[in-house]
């Protein structure tokens, strides 16, 4: 991969509700193309603190998508 930068796989998405629909066709590209992806609508467990699991994603990834 001489001449690549090095992008992490673990990618954290974070978007406005006007951007939903982009935001899934994103996560549903960047699925594709392997990466491992985290979007608050798809990945939340119901029922825990939201933030703190916002707080937990963040810091599982290298790479932010805002």
């Amino acid at each position: 991969m001489a001449g690549k930068a090095n992008i992490s796989k673990q990618i954290f998405i974070s978007y406005s509700r006007v951007d939903a629909d982009f935001a899934r066709t994103l996560y549903a590209e960047l699925a594709a193309l392997g990466f491992t992806l985290w979007r608050d609508r798809s990945e939340m467990e119901g029922g825990e603190n939201w933030w703190l699991q916002i707080e937990e994603a963040i810091r599982g990834v290298e790479t932010m998508v805002l």
